[in-house]
């Protein structure tokens, strides 16, 4: 797993050479995660799931101050050391999974339902595990870990949410991280 002092690269400019304390306070995050082998998992209250070989993407916001800023949960996230606190903890554990990038878009308000529902319509993807990350979403997600099954590339994967965040209405930058050196 990558250390928590990812790169970030400002998709709407040039270049962004800030570390992740850099991020702005708030804000909402899409992890890429890569699950190299089918893992099944027990994932706290949703009990034992299976995950298949593929690409993922988890959306989540980070609104608050201190621990639960947007850098800081980001960077929980890219440990590899923490308690399984929250459903994406137990798929980040495994050893099969890996993440491979974070989107990042700041902004005062949770949009990570708008998002999440935005990359699932657009891109076709899959929900293999409901209600996984969405105990608290009340704009029926269903889920907040998508499933790509027809892409198979990550960089693929990478550039389709890219494109597909620049067509939103919203007016927000966007940054991509590379958790690889």
């Amino acid at each position: 797993m990558p250390s928590a002092n990812a790169r970030a690269k400002r998709l709407d400019e040039k270049t962004c050479t800030s570390h992740i304390d850099d991020l702005p306070q708030n804000g909402t995050y899409i992890l890429i995660i890569t699950v190299s082998s089918p893992v099944t998992i027990n994932v706290g209250g949703l009990g034992v799931r299976t995950f298949p070989k593929g690409h993922f993407s988890y959306t989540g916001s980070a609104l608050g101050k201190g621990s639960t800023n947007l850098s800081n949960r980001v960077s929980r996230h890219l440990r590899d050391e923490k308690a399984n606190r929250w459903h994406i903890d137990f798929l980040l554990g495994a050893k099969s999974s890996q993440v491979e990038a974070v989107f990042i878009i700041p902004s005062e308000k949770r949009l990570e339902c708008e998002l999440n529902q935005l990359l699932r319509n657009r891109l076709k993807a899959k929900v293999v595990v409901p209600s996984f990350g969405a105990s608290d979403c009340h704009k029926r997600c269903g889920s907040h870990l998508l499933f790509f099954p027809k892409i198979m590339r990550k960089a693929s994967l990478i550039g389709d949410i890219a494109k597909t965040l620049s067509l939103t209405d919203n007016c927000f930058s966007i940054y991509l991280m590379s958790t690889h050196s």
